[in-house]
Protein backbone atom coordinates (compact mmCIF):
# COMPACT_ATOMS: atom_id res chain seq x y z
CA UNK A 1 0.00 0.00 0.00
CA UNK A 2 2.97 2.60 1.06
CA UNK A 3 4.05 1.50 -2.52
CA UNK A 4 1.32 2.27 -4.11
CA UNK A 5 0.86 5.42 -2.76
CA UNK A 6 4.90 7.11 -3.16
CA UNK A 7 6.30 5.26 -6.09
CA UNK A 8 6.65 6.22 -9.42
CA UNK A 9 4.50 4.63 -12.23
CA UNK A 10 4.59 1.81 -13.30
CA UNK A 11 5.90 0.44 -9.55
CA UNK A 12 3.04 1.97 -8.32
CA UNK A 13 0.77 0.73 -10.29
CA UNK A 14 2.16 -2.38 -9.90
CA UNK A 15 1.71 -2.92 -6.18
CA UNK A 16 -1.08 -1.78 -6.30
CA UNK A 17 -2.39 -4.22 -8.57
CA UNK A 18 -0.52 -6.77 -6.18
CA UNK A 19 -2.94 -6.48 -3.50
CA UNK A 20 -6.22 -8.35 -3.01
CA UNK A 21 -9.55 -7.37 -4.85
CA UNK A 22 -11.36 -7.59 -1.83
CA UNK A 23 -11.71 -4.16 -0.06
CA UNK A 24 -11.19 -5.51 3.45
CA UNK A 25 -7.30 -4.53 3.68
CA UNK A 26 -8.05 -1.15 2.37
CA UNK A 27 -9.82 -0.46 5.98
CA UNK A 28 -6.64 -1.23 8.16
CA UNK A 29 -4.28 1.58 5.72
CA UNK A 30 -7.60 4.35 5.45
CA UNK A 31 -4.21 6.58 6.29
CA UNK A 32 -2.80 6.05 2.94
CA UNK A 33 -5.97 5.54 0.28
CA UNK A 34 -5.83 9.36 -0.17
CA UNK A 35 -2.10 9.68 -1.52
CA UNK A 36 -2.72 6.41 -3.44
CA UNK A 37 -5.79 7.81 -5.00
CA UNK A 38 -3.68 11.02 -6.00
CA UNK A 39 -0.62 8.94 -7.11
CA UNK A 40 -2.58 6.50 -9.37
CA UNK A 41 -5.60 9.03 -10.46
CA UNK A 42 -3.29 10.20 -13.59
CA UNK A 43 -2.94 6.35 -14.81
CA UNK A 44 -6.36 5.71 -14.97
CA UNK A 45 -7.34 3.88 -11.76
CA UNK A 46 -10.48 4.47 -10.15
CA UNK A 47 -11.29 4.65 -6.68
CA UNK A 48 -14.80 5.66 -5.45
CA UNK A 49 -13.42 4.80 -1.77
CA UNK A 50 -10.53 6.51 -2.48
CA UNK A 51 -12.34 9.75 -3.34
CA UNK A 52 -14.57 9.78 -0.65
CA UNK A 53 -11.98 9.24 1.74
CA UNK A 54 -9.83 11.97 0.60
CA UNK A 55 -13.00 14.06 1.00
CA UNK A 56 -13.62 12.76 4.35
CA UNK A 57 -10.84 13.67 5.22
CA UNK A 58 -10.78 16.94 3.84
CA UNK A 59 -13.18 17.77 5.83
CA UNK A 60 -12.60 16.43 9.13
CA UNK A 61 -9.27 18.04 9.39
CA UNK A 62 -10.93 21.65 8.47
CA UNK A 63 -12.96 21.14 11.83
CA UNK A 64 -10.00 19.84 13.54
CA UNK A 65 -7.83 22.66 12.41
CA UNK A 66 -10.57 25.28 13.14
CA UNK A 67 -11.22 24.17 17.40
CA UNK A 68 -7.39 23.20 17.33
CA UNK A 69 -6.53 27.18 16.45
CA UNK A 70 -8.94 28.26 18.37
CA UNK A 71 -7.31 26.46 20.81
CA UNK A 72 -3.90 28.42 20.31
CA UNK A 73 -5.42 31.74 20.13
CA UNK A 74 -6.54 31.50 23.91
CA UNK A 75 -3.06 30.33 24.98
CA UNK A 76 -1.22 32.69 22.92
CA UNK A 77 -3.96 36.09 24.02
CA UNK A 78 -2.34 34.65 28.00
CA UNK A 79 0.98 34.50 26.77
CA UNK A 80 1.82 30.87 26.63
CA UNK A 81 3.64 30.02 23.16
CA UNK A 82 2.39 26.73 21.60
CA UNK A 83 3.34 24.53 18.81
CA UNK A 84 1.54 22.43 16.65
CA UNK A 85 2.81 18.53 16.07
CA UNK A 86 1.85 15.57 14.27
CA UNK A 87 -0.78 15.26 12.00
CA UNK A 88 -1.79 19.24 11.54
CA UNK A 89 2.18 19.97 12.02
CA UNK A 90 2.75 17.32 8.70
CA UNK A 91 -0.28 18.88 6.61
CA UNK A 92 0.49 21.97 7.23
CA UNK A 93 4.04 21.70 5.98
CA UNK A 94 4.50 18.55 3.59
CA UNK A 95 0.94 17.76 1.90
CA UNK A 96 -0.42 20.14 -0.59
CA UNK A 97 -4.16 18.97 -0.04
CA UNK A 98 -5.08 18.80 3.43
CA UNK A 99 -7.20 15.53 2.08
CA UNK A 100 -4.65 12.97 1.79
CA UNK A 101 -3.78 13.06 5.68
CA UNK A 102 -6.24 11.53 7.69
CA UNK A 103 -6.31 13.47 11.42
CA UNK A 104 -7.49 12.35 14.61
CA UNK A 105 -7.18 15.13 16.81
CA UNK A 106 -5.02 18.52 16.81
CA UNK A 107 -1.64 18.16 18.88
CA UNK A 108 -0.39 21.32 20.88
CA UNK A 109 2.86 21.78 22.81
CA UNK A 110 3.04 24.00 25.15
CA UNK A 111 6.31 24.91 27.86
CA UNK A 112 6.24 22.11 30.61
CA UNK A 113 5.25 25.11 32.82
CA UNK A 114 2.49 26.31 31.60
CA UNK A 115 0.79 22.86 31.63
CA UNK A 116 -1.61 23.37 34.21
CA UNK A 117 -2.37 27.07 32.97
CA UNK A 118 -2.91 26.21 29.85
CA UNK A 119 -5.60 23.42 31.25
CA UNK A 120 -7.19 26.10 33.09
CA UNK A 121 -7.82 28.47 30.21
CA UNK A 122 -8.96 25.92 28.10
CA UNK A 123 -11.31 24.62 30.55
CA UNK A 124 -12.40 28.38 30.94
CA UNK A 125 -13.15 28.35 27.21
CA UNK A 126 -15.88 25.19 27.35
CA UNK A 127 -12.62 23.18 26.81
CA UNK A 128 -12.68 19.51 28.63
CA UNK A 129 -10.98 16.41 30.18
CA UNK A 130 -12.13 13.75 27.61
CA UNK A 131 -11.92 11.09 30.92
CA UNK A 132 -13.36 14.33 32.95
CA UNK A 133 -9.84 14.16 34.94
CA UNK A 134 -9.24 17.94 36.97
CA UNK A 135 -6.35 20.09 35.73
CA UNK A 136 -4.64 19.03 39.35
CA UNK A 137 -4.43 15.41 38.79
CA UNK A 138 -2.81 15.09 35.75
CA UNK A 139 0.49 16.90 36.37
CA UNK A 140 2.28 13.37 35.94
CA UNK A 141 2.15 13.05 32.22
CA UNK A 142 2.97 14.28 29.29
CA UNK A 143 -0.58 15.74 28.11
CA UNK A 144 -4.40 15.53 27.92
CA UNK A 145 -6.82 14.81 25.14
CA UNK A 146 -9.89 17.25 25.70
CA UNK A 147 -13.20 17.87 23.96
CA UNK A 148 -15.70 20.60 23.55
CA UNK A 149 -18.96 20.17 24.20
CA UNK A 150 -20.28 23.03 22.32
CA UNK A 151 -17.98 21.49 18.90
CA UNK A 152 -18.41 17.96 18.73
CA UNK A 153 -15.58 17.59 16.15
CA UNK A 154 -13.00 19.57 17.82
CA UNK A 155 -10.79 17.33 19.61
CA UNK A 156 -7.52 19.00 21.03
CA UNK A 157 -4.18 17.20 22.46
CA UNK A 158 -2.77 19.04 24.59
CA UNK A 159 0.96 18.32 25.53
CA UNK A 160 3.40 19.62 28.09
CA UNK A 161 6.10 17.30 27.47
CA UNK A 162 6.37 16.33 23.42
CA UNK A 163 6.81 12.68 24.76
CA UNK A 164 5.71 10.39 26.91
CA UNK A 165 8.79 8.89 27.24
CA UNK A 166 10.81 12.24 28.02
CA UNK A 167 9.18 14.10 31.26
CA UNK A 168 11.57 16.28 32.79
CA UNK A 169 12.60 19.62 33.42
CA UNK A 170 14.26 21.07 30.05
CA UNK A 171 13.33 17.59 27.96
CA UNK A 172 11.90 20.20 25.39
CA UNK A 173 14.16 22.89 25.43
CA UNK A 174 15.90 21.69 22.04
CA UNK A 175 12.72 21.28 20.53
CA UNK A 176 11.57 25.15 21.88
CA UNK A 177 15.08 26.49 20.60
CA UNK A 178 14.97 24.73 16.99
CA UNK A 179 11.52 25.80 16.24
CA UNK A 180 10.21 27.92 13.50
CA UNK A 181 7.21 29.41 12.46
CA UNK A 182 5.03 27.17 15.01
CA UNK A 183 6.38 24.06 13.80
CA UNK A 184 9.06 21.27 15.25
CA UNK A 185 12.37 21.27 13.36
CA UNK A 186 12.50 18.39 10.47
CA UNK A 187 14.88 16.53 12.98
CA UNK A 188 12.51 16.48 15.88
CA UNK A 189 9.34 15.82 14.39
CA UNK A 190 11.04 12.68 12.96
CA UNK A 191 12.32 11.97 16.38
CA UNK A 192 8.47 12.10 17.38
CA UNK A 193 6.92 10.23 14.59
CA UNK A 194 9.79 6.93 15.63
CA UNK A 195 8.65 7.43 19.40
CA UNK A 196 5.16 6.96 18.18
CA UNK A 197 5.65 4.59 15.71
CA UNK A 198 7.11 1.92 18.27
CA UNK A 199 4.00 2.24 20.93
CA UNK A 200 1.27 0.12 21.09
CA UNK A 201 -0.95 0.19 18.42
CA UNK A 202 0.69 2.41 16.29
CA UNK A 203 -1.09 3.30 12.88
CA UNK A 204 0.39 3.25 9.54
CA UNK A 205 0.01 7.24 8.88
CA UNK A 206 3.77 7.44 10.33
CA UNK A 207 4.90 6.13 7.63
CA UNK A 208 3.70 8.51 4.84
CA UNK A 209 4.96 11.44 7.63
CA UNK A 210 8.28 9.98 7.43
CA UNK A 211 8.65 9.45 3.65
CA UNK A 212 7.34 13.38 3.42
CA UNK A 213 10.09 14.03 5.95
CA UNK A 214 13.21 11.63 4.48
CA UNK A 215 11.77 13.49 0.71
CA UNK A 216 12.44 17.41 1.90
CA UNK A 217 15.20 16.62 4.07
CA UNK A 218 16.72 17.16 7.69
CA UNK A 219 19.49 17.39 9.51
CA UNK A 220 20.56 14.11 10.87
CA UNK A 221 23.40 15.53 13.76
CA UNK A 222 20.65 17.04 14.97
CA UNK A 223 18.34 14.24 14.98
CA UNK A 224 21.02 11.57 16.49
CA UNK A 225 22.25 14.03 19.37
CA UNK A 226 18.59 14.92 20.62
CA UNK A 227 18.09 11.27 20.64
CA UNK A 228 20.96 11.23 22.93
CA UNK A 229 19.42 13.80 25.17
CA UNK A 230 16.56 12.51 25.62
CA UNK A 231 17.56 8.83 25.66
CA UNK A 232 15.31 7.61 23.00
CA UNK A 233 17.77 5.74 20.53
CA UNK A 234 16.27 2.73 21.01
CA UNK A 235 13.14 3.42 19.59
CA UNK A 236 14.00 5.93 16.79
CA UNK A 237 16.35 3.18 15.78
CA UNK A 238 13.99 0.10 15.52
CA UNK A 239 11.75 2.65 13.67
CA UNK A 240 14.48 4.15 10.98
CA UNK A 241 15.92 0.79 10.64
CA UNK A 242 12.04 -0.77 9.49
CA UNK A 243 12.40 2.69 7.35
CA UNK A 244 15.68 1.62 5.41
CA UNK A 245 15.23 -1.62 5.32
CA UNK A 246 11.43 -2.41 4.32
CA UNK A 247 10.76 0.78 2.16
CA UNK A 248 14.07 1.29 0.75
CA UNK A 249 14.04 4.99 1.97
CA UNK A 250 17.05 6.89 2.17
CA UNK A 251 18.02 6.97 6.20
CA UNK A 252 21.76 6.75 7.49
CA UNK A 253 23.33 4.29 9.61
CA UNK A 254 23.77 6.73 12.91
CA UNK A 255 24.91 3.77 15.14
CA UNK A 256 21.74 4.77 17.44
CA UNK A 257 22.39 2.62 20.84
CA UNK A 258 21.63 3.42 24.72
CA UNK A 259 24.67 2.23 26.72
CA UNK A 260 21.99 2.69 29.91
CA UNK A 261 20.81 -0.38 31.93
CA UNK A 262 17.44 1.98 33.09
CA UNK A 263 16.64 2.81 29.57
CA UNK A 264 17.53 -0.66 28.04
CA UNK A 265 14.74 -2.01 30.78
CA UNK A 266 12.27 1.05 30.19
CA UNK A 267 11.52 -0.17 26.46
CA UNK A 268 11.72 -3.29 27.31
CA UNK A 269 9.04 -3.24 29.56
CA UNK A 270 7.06 -0.98 27.34
CA UNK A 271 6.60 -3.66 24.64
CA UNK A 272 6.68 -6.69 27.26
CA UNK A 273 5.97 -5.88 30.57
CA UNK A 274 6.19 -6.65 34.14
CA UNK A 275 4.29 -3.27 34.84
CA UNK A 276 5.41 -2.60 37.50
CA UNK A 277 9.13 -2.78 35.88
CA UNK A 278 7.89 0.23 33.69
CA UNK A 279 6.44 2.24 36.49
CA UNK A 280 9.87 2.10 38.65
CA UNK A 281 12.07 2.45 34.96
CA UNK A 282 9.84 5.26 33.89
CA UNK A 283 10.08 6.80 37.58
CA UNK A 284 14.23 7.07 37.17
CA UNK A 285 14.47 8.46 33.72
CA UNK A 286 11.68 11.26 35.29
CA UNK A 287 14.88 12.43 37.11
CA UNK A 288 12.99 12.48 40.40
CA UNK A 289 14.49 12.43 43.77
CA UNK A 290 14.21 8.75 45.08
CA UNK A 291 11.98 8.99 47.89
CA UNK A 292 9.54 11.13 45.87
CA UNK A 293 8.15 7.62 44.35
CA UNK A 294 5.15 8.08 46.45
CA UNK A 295 4.33 10.97 45.04
CA UNK A 296 5.40 10.09 41.21
CA UNK A 297 2.66 7.30 41.45
CA UNK A 298 -0.06 9.87 43.11
CA UNK A 299 0.49 12.34 40.22
CA UNK A 300 1.42 9.22 37.68
CA UNK A 301 -2.01 7.80 38.49
CA UNK A 302 -4.26 11.11 38.56
CA UNK A 303 -4.94 10.24 42.26
CA UNK A 304 -5.87 13.02 44.80
CA UNK A 305 -3.67 11.76 47.13
CA UNK A 306 -1.33 9.54 49.09
CA UNK A 307 -4.32 7.22 50.74
CA UNK A 308 -5.63 6.49 47.74
CA UNK A 309 -2.71 3.96 46.30
CA UNK A 310 -3.48 0.77 47.99
CA UNK A 311 -6.93 0.52 46.19
CA UNK A 312 -5.51 2.00 42.67
CA UNK A 313 -2.58 -0.52 42.82
CA UNK A 314 -5.32 -3.47 43.62
CA UNK A 315 -7.25 -2.34 40.56
CA UNK A 316 -5.05 -1.74 38.57
CA UNK A 317 -3.56 -5.52 39.15
CA UNK A 318 -6.58 -6.94 39.08
CA UNK A 319 -7.70 -5.48 35.61
CA UNK A 320 -4.46 -6.14 33.96
CA UNK A 321 -4.84 -9.77 35.18
CA UNK A 322 -8.13 -10.14 33.67
CA UNK A 323 -7.07 -7.96 30.42
CA UNK A 324 -7.64 -9.81 27.10
CA UNK A 325 -3.52 -9.54 25.20
CA UNK A 326 -2.62 -7.19 23.19
CA UNK A 327 -0.09 -6.83 20.40
CA UNK A 328 3.55 -6.38 21.30
CA UNK A 329 5.86 -3.68 19.61
CA UNK A 330 8.24 -5.73 17.64
CA UNK A 331 11.75 -4.54 16.21
CA UNK A 332 9.52 -3.70 12.74
CA UNK A 333 7.13 -0.83 13.67
CA UNK A 334 4.38 -0.76 11.19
Amino acid sequence: MWRAAHCPAPAALEAWNALPSSNEHLIDYQAHLACVWQNLQPLGVQGDLMELLSDQFWANNQVLVQGGQRAQATLARAGIPSLVLKGAAMIRRYYPDPGLRSMGDYDVLVPSSSGREALELLQGEGWRDADGKSPDRVQGQHGRPLLHPDHPGWSLDLHWYALSECRWPGADDGFWQRSHEGLLDPADELIVLCCQACRLKARSAWMLDATCLLEHGLDWTVLREECRARRVEIPVAIALGFLRRELGLPVPELELASSCWIDRLYFHSKQNGPAALLLVTDFLRTRRPLWSFLDYLVERWGLAGPEQLPREAWRRMVNRSTAPGVAKMTEQPA
